[in-house]
């Protein structure tokens, strides 16, 4: 099938994540309705939308999502497809007005994250899956964000937010490492030019074993330079940050990916001190004040690992 970008008149129509959570029950009743699927069990742990496990009139197991409408999830249908079924599930059928997908059900979707391999193999199949994704050229005039216009936005706001962060980010001991971090992704952010197809989240819990290979799931694709990827990888694969000497450990496990995708580990990096800031500034306008200094922990060993 030809998939489409999501219809982004469901962004107004959806300004809030509670708006859409009010309607969501509605739309996968719809949709499984629409579609003839009968529901199993859902998935629990993703905030990107409703998914659970379905069977189609024909007996075949798949997965219906319904997504809440997001700025960075518009091209989700059309990066699954471009990838091909090698790299993602297979998009089976698709509804661009209620953010809706018929997907392929990843058999036995073991999560990376739950790999019972060293962390070494697992980082090679992360390396070798992620090498396939952006060496995949990039639909053209496809209504795909660049990461320029959509963390330059991430970044404004964070910027804004400041101000009234301040005094709980000098509680953290992070308000120069944010503010420089802010500072550094908005100068990579407007000198990014580069067209590869992004992930977006490309986090450990979004790669799943399907037979003898592996595919991912969830991205908000993007168009940029590869290295913005990296960092949900490299920060959550193994804990690495639970380790004695967190950044001797992460330095060497994103030297590992960088060296097998071909990847400037040094732009890698300030960039992941870049996302790192802004995770801070996030935790903190959510009012979660122990995440906040986890993420300002992260930010400083990040800091230690790019030299900034």
């Amino acid at each position: 099938m030809r998939t489409l970008p999501f219809e982004n008149a469901a962004l107004e129509a959806f300004a809030s994540k509670s708006m859409w959570d009010a309607a969501a029950a509605g739309l996968v009743s719809s949709m499984l309705d629409r579609w003839h699927l009968t529901p199993g069990e859902p998935y629990v742990g993703g905030e990107s939308g409703a998914v659970l496990r379905v069977t189609t009139t024909d007996g075949s197991p798949a997965v219906l999502k319904v997504g809440f409408p997001h700025s960075e999830g518009v091209g989700e249908a059309m990066a699954l497809e471009r990838w091909g079924t090698t790299r993602a599930p297979e998009v089976l059928r698709q509804d661009v007005w209620t953010w809706s997908m018929l997907l392929e059900r990843v058999d036995p979707g073991l999560q990376l994250s739950h790999h019972s391999a060293p962390v070494q193999r697992s980082l090679e199949i992360a390396s070798e899956l992620f090498s396939g994704l952006t060496s995949v050229p990039a639909p053209v005039a496809a209504g795909i964000p660049r990461v320029s216009d959509v963390v330059g936005v991430q970044l404004a706001k964070a910027k804004g937010r400041m101000p009234k962060q301040r005094q709980a980010l000098e509680v953290l001991g992070a308000s120069r490492r944010v503010e420089e971090g802010l500072e550094l992704g908005t100068e990579l952010a407007l000198g990014d030019d580069a067209t590869a197809l992004l992930h977006g989240d490309l986090n450990p819990g979004n790669i799943l074993q399907r037979a003898d290979h592996w595919v991912v799931i969830d991205p908000k694709p993007m168009l940029g330079e590869p290295e913005f990827d990296l960092f949900p990888l490299v920060s959550q694969l193994g804990s690495p940050l639970m380790h004695p000497k967190p950044a001797h450990t992460i330095a060497a496990r994103l030297e590992t990916v960088c060296d097998a995708v071909g990847s400037d580990a040094t732009l890698a990096a300030t960039w992941c001190v870049a996302r790192a800031a802004l995770n801070v500034t996030w935790q903190l306008n959510d009012g979660n004040r122990a995440a906040a200094r986890a993420a300002a922990r992260e930010l400083a060993v990040w800091c230690d690992v790019s030299g900034s």
